[in-house]
């Protein structure tokens, strides 16, 4: 997601085919690969009798924040822009890719703060109260 968001921070009228399918295939597939594991753990972590509310809580969540992330870049990328969908344009998404990179960084350093010997020790702590 991050590489995909960092290649579009150069987006103009004459970036090339090419590029644009290597970032939406990066940030497609950074996506797909994100998804999956939350709603993983979010589901074995609890007891069968509350998976189903685990599901429900990560889906909600996802959506919400799916919802949140199109407000709020696409405030931040009209805010740069004219007012008119034109040649500035693809000029004024340049914050809102660099917001999503930034973002994309904070995945990835919350994913491994989660998978650190300590936040096992402590998921597994966890489990067994249940």
């Amino acid at each position: 997601m991050v590489a995909g968001s960092l290649l579009l921070i150069v987006l103009s009228l004459h970036t090339s085919a090419i590029l644009l399918l290597a970032a939406y295939f990066l940030r497609g597939a950074g996506v797909g690969l994100v998804n999956p594991p939350i709603s993983t753990v979010a589901i074995s972590g609890m007891p069968a009798a509350q998976a189903g509310a685990a599901g429900t809580i990560a889906s909600t969540s996802r959506q919400v924040g799916f919802a949140l992330g199109v407000a709020i870049v696409g405030a931040v990328s009209g805010a740069g822009g004219t007012g008119q969908i034109g040649p500035s344009f693809a000029t004024a998404t340049h914050a809102g890719w660099i917001v999503l990179s930034a973002l994309g960084l904070v995945v990835v350093v919350l994913g491994w703060a989660t998978t650190t010997r300590t936040a096992l020790d402590s998921a597994e702590r966890t489990a067994r109260l249940f």
